[in-house]
């Protein structure tokens, strides 16, 4: 099973429905199963869609510093289209409708926009409220989209984690994340801690840029932290 089945934000939900979905898991029913997809906690229908299918999962959602998080999306994003993997994606079947957002950042261009243009495009493309794909800076906005899980899931039935605690001490972490599952804790030393997909970034984040992503984000940090408290992010 790859990592990121992409199921309930995709057309995969309409097209193979709940039953493929399951299938997609081996093993007996005594089993805990576990799927990573980034993109279910974004995307607008992925909670009604779990919810409905799933109605007593548990979900870990790992929050990461949200200018940090816009500035490696960034990178991410002209990393596909300087390797060109983003026509792979734009060829997915699977993909959801037509999205401006996407189209504006990379169809018909020779270069991928520098992070300016980038900001300047989704927010425009936000205020009219076709924003949505790839989500430089909407991605960041958490406490709206844990919103609409906690329409549909019990608060305690969603584990959430700082990016910064789960690099810095990762034993504790799989700690918590064993209680909050139910299971045996320890052994954590056999496992390889080393980080992964890290990647060198050609150039340092601009002040102008991170300035503006500061303000963006301060209001909507301030409220996420007055329902979730402080997080290491």
């Amino acid at each position: 099973m790859p990592k990121e089945l992409r199921f309930y934000n995709t057309l995969k939900y309409e097209q193979h429905g709940n039953d493929w979905y399951r299938r997609q898991f081996r093993g007996g029913n005594e089993h805990l199963y576990f799927e990573s997809t980034p993109g279910y906690i974004y995307h607008p229908f992925a909670a009604e869609r779990i919810f409905a299918a799933l109605p007593a999962l548990k979900m870990i959602v790992v929050l990461r510093e949200p200018v940090e998080r816009a500035f490696s999306a960034w990178n991410h994003y002209r990393d596909m289209f300087d390797t060109g993997t983003y026509l792979e994606r734009s060829r997915d079947s699977y993909r959801t409708e037509s999205n401006k957002l996407y189209e504006a950042l990379f169809l018909g261009r020779r270069e991928f926009p520098g992070l300016e243009e980038c900001i300047e495009i989704e927010l425009d493309l936000m205020a009219s409220g076709d924003a949505h794909e790839p989500g430089i800076l909407r991605r960041g906005l958490y406490l709206e989209q844990l919103e609409r899980y906690w329409q549909h899931f019990p608060r305690e039935r969603i584990l959430l984690i700082g990016f910064r605690s789960l690099i810095s001490d990762p034993a504790k972490v799989l700690g918590q994340i064993a209680k909050f599952l139910s299971v045996d804790a320890g052994g954590w030393d056999r496992f390889d801690h080393e980080p992964r997909n890290i990647r060198d970034y050609t150039m340092a984040l601009p002040e102008t840029q991170g300035r503006f992503m500061r303000d963006f984000y301060a209001e909507p940090n301030r409220r996420l932290v007055e329902e979730i408290g402080e997080v290491d992010w």
